[in-house]
């Protein structure tokens, strides 16, 4: 929630307004039944709103002289637990969709060739480029995951341009899911139009999870700036700035 005062957001001295997070019992929450998606159907992202509720201080996350608790991982910012979720799950998604239009090209074929997908050089090549990109993809996130969990376990800021870099490779390891998932329904032909097809579901979901804030491509924006010593932080990579 965006913090007010005087009926006016409360700023950051960057000029940024100040958020904190906070816990309220799910009776004080109204969850509105409007997750009719085209893709993630089953992970009910439903909106939902708070009507004059007090969230008491104790259940206000990283408070006034409050000492933060739980190890590393809570001492992440929002984007740093959000970024390596998101991750896992684009990885995951696309080394599905591989899997199944692997499997699917020994069966499915052209219908005046008879030409299996799995005898055609193109699918060949383009397979070979998706695995490659995939592989690089998953590669760059554990290096960029893994130098920001090593910061965290060490008590150090990483800096600016190492956020920036996070980012981008958020963004551009869900951009890659994409190109993969897309590349196995198209070879995937008819059979990956049927909901009972894995292929269609990889495609909608992470076309759907392309829409989610954390890997905008703002995020090759700020990895830009950052590189170029006009970035700033942002409550998304670092709490109090």
């Amino acid at each position: 929630a965006v913090v007010y005062e005087n009926g006016e957001p409360h700023r950051l001295p960057n000029g940024r307004p100040t958020l904190c997070s906070f816990c309220v019992p799910i009776r004080d929450v109204v969850v509105e039944d409007n997750w009719y998606a085209c893709g993630l159907k089953g992970s009910g992202s439903s909106h939902y709103r708070l009507e004059a509720v007090l969230a008491p201080d104790d259940f206000i996350l990283g408070g006034k002289n409050r000492q933060g608790r739980g190890g590393p991982l809570y001492q992440l910012p929002v984007f740093g637990y959000v970024a390596a979720c998101h991750a896992g799950f684009a990885l995951g998604v696309a080394k599905r969709a591989l899997q199944e239009i692997i499997a699917l090209a020994t069966t499915k074929r052209r219908t005046i060739s008879r030409v299996t997908v799995g005898e055609r050089g193109a699918f060949h090549k383009e397979l070979g480029i998706m695995a490659s990109r995939l592989h690089g993809a998953r590669l760059l996130t554990f290096e960029t995951l893994g130098e920001m969990w090593a910061a965290a376990c060490g008590g150090e800021r990483l800096p600016l341009e190492k956020w920036g870099a996070c980012r981008a490779a958020m963004t551009y390891v869900t951009d890659v899911a994409a190109d993969v998932a897309t590349f196995a329904y198209r070879y995937g032909g008819g059979p990956a139009l049927y909901l009972s097809h894995p292929l269609q579901r990889c495609f909608r979901d992470i076309h759907t999870a392309t829409q989610h804030g954390v890997v905008s491509d703002e995020n090759y924006e700020a990895l830009g700036l950052a590189l170029l010593g006009k970035g700033s932080w942002d409550p998304l990579i670092s709490i109090g700035d």
